[in-house]
C-alpha cells in the first residue's frame, strides 16, 4: 500500500507541524509527507495552502483537502494534526490499522454507557447526541466518541466520507448543532467499520496513541 502522511497548518501552528515532521523522520517513518501551509517546511513535501478552501472553525475544510490529496497517487491517506509528536516507530503501519476497511479513526470513550462520568460532547448531551446518531442510522448498541485529529482513508472512499461527513451535518444543523468535524468522523467510524471493535482505542491502541487533554495523559 502506497501511503500518504499529510497536515494542514497556518500561523504559529506551523511550527508544531515542522515538530511533528521532524519527530516522524527522526523515529524513521519513510513514508511520504505532504503538507499543506502558508511557509515551507522541510524534512516533507511542502505545499502552498489553497486559498480557494475556505478555513471554517468547525474544521471541515479537512474534507476539502482530503479531495486534494485523493487525487495523487496514493493507497491510503493518513491525516495527522499539527499538535502531535512521535516518540517512536509504530510496530504496526497506517494501512494496518484499517482492518480492511476503508476508514480508521480511534473510537475512545462509550457515549451511552452507565459508566460514563461525563454528560455531554461538544455541548450535547450524550443520549441527544445517540438519538442523532440513530436517526442518521449508526446502528451500534454502545458509541463512541472520537478524535478529529487522527484519521486514516483509503483513496476510493475519499468521495464517500466528505459527502456522509456533510450530510450529517445537514441532520445535525435541523436540530441546531454546530458540530466540529469529529463528531461526524466519529460517524463515519461507526458506520464504515465491518467490526468497529477494530477502532476501539482501549482495546488495541494503549500504547500506539496517547492522549493529552488538560494535563492528564492516558497510556498503556
Amino acid at each position: 500500500m502506497k501511503t500518504l502522511i499529510w497536515s494542514v497548518a497556518w500561523g504559529d501552528y506551523r511550527y508544531m507541524l515542522q515538530s511533528l515532521v521532524y519527530s516522524m523522520r527522526n523515529c524513521g517513518i519513510n513514508h511520504d509527507i505532504l503538507v499543506y501551509c502558508d511557509e515551507p517546511l522541510h524534512g516533507c513535501i511542502s505545499k502552498r495552502m489553497d486559498p480557494s478552501i475556505h478555513l471554517d472553525q468547525t474544521q471541515y475544510w479537512k474534507f476539502d483537502y482530503l479531495q486534494k490529496v485523493a487525487s495523487m497517487d496514493y493507497d491510503v491517506l493518513v491525516f495527522i494534526d499539527s499538535d502531535h509528536y512521535f516518540v517512536r516507530k509504530p510496530n504496526q503501519d497506517f494501512y494496518e490499522m484499517l482492518a480492511g476497511d476503508k476508514w480508521h479513526s480511534f473510537l475512545e470513550s462509550p457515549l451511552n454507557s452507565d459508566d460514563t462520568k461525563r454528560a455531554d460532547w461538544w455541548g450535547a448531551k450524550n443520549k441527544d447526541m445517540t438519538v442523532l446518531w440513530r436517526t442518521f442510522g449508526v446502528g451500534q448498541n454502545i458509541v463512541y466518541n472520537t478524535n478529529g485529529g487522527f484519521w486514516i482513508c483509503k483513496k476510493e472512499f475519499a468521495k464517500a466520507a466528505k459527502d456522509t461527513v456533510l450530510a450529517f451535518k445537514e441532520i445535525q444543523a435541523r436540530a441546531n448543532y454546530n458540530f466540529p468535524e469529529e463528531v461526524g468522523i466519529a460517524v463515519l467510524s461507526h458506520m464504515f467499520s465491518k467490526d468497529y471493535s477494530a477502532r476501539f482505542y482501549s482495546n488495541r491502541y494503549l500504547k500506539y496513541f496517547i492522549y493529552m487533554w488538560r494535563g492528564i495523559c492516558w497510556s498503556g
